[in-house]
């Protein structure tokens, strides 16, 4: 690189990097110092680039918002049945269990549970990124249920609730230390409720 040449700097890298810590760490205990470890900026750079900590918390939960959903879509899209894509994303939980990683859980749910209704915009957020995974749950379900895979017993909206929850309880279990083998078996109870 040749002198006076500015470092090439990547706000998306940047956040992304930011993200994982805090998922990691939650929002508190994550320092200030650790997120200029982590993205590589300087103090005034990442004032500068994404406002307050609390600023930059808030742009990581809208994009976990973003890609969660798109990720989740992309798996619906994919999937051979409903059946086959509602197992694989619960049981996704059993795989974090199973890692030999430190689980992290669901962000949005250690958002939920850290901040516990404190500020209005982090619980809207947490709202708004929840209702949009259950947007994704509701059309497999509802798939599912023309397709005769999936109990017309409870209406979509309500096994929608059901799934999303029992998602985000999964999540926590894991993170809490519950291990492969008990994630899955709950994993098949839960399945067994859509019939």
């Amino acid at each position: 690189m040749s002198a006076g040449r500015p470092i090439q700097f990547d706000p998306d890298t940047a956040l992304e990097r930011a993200m994982e810590a805090f998922w990691a760490m939650g929002y508190e205990a994550c320092s200030m110092q650790d997120l200029l470890r982590v993205t590589g900026l300087s103090k005034s750079s990442l004032y500068h680039t994404f406002g307050s900590k609390r600023e930059l918390y808030q742009r990581c939960l809208r994009r976990y918002r973003t890609t969660s959903a798109e990720h989740l879509q992309l798996h619906l899209d994919t999937s051979s049945s409903t059946r086959d894509f509602i197992v694989k994303t619960l049981t996704a939980a059993a795989d974090e269990a199973g890692s030999g990683n430190a689980p992290r859980g669901c962000f949005v749910m250690n958002t939920a549970a850290e901040f516990a209704q404190t500020d209005s915009e982090v619980a809207k957020l947490v709202e708004d990124s929840l209702s949009r995974i259950r947007t994704v749950y509701l059309e497999a379900l509802r798939r599912g249920q023309e397709s005769g895979e999936i109990t017309r017993d409870r209406s979509a909206e309500e096994l929608s609730n059901y799934l999303v929850t029992s998602m985000g309880g999964l999540r926590t279990m894991v993170k809490a230390g519950m291990d492969a083998g008990t994630v899955r078996s709950v994993v098949d109870i839960v399945i067994r409720a859509l019939d």
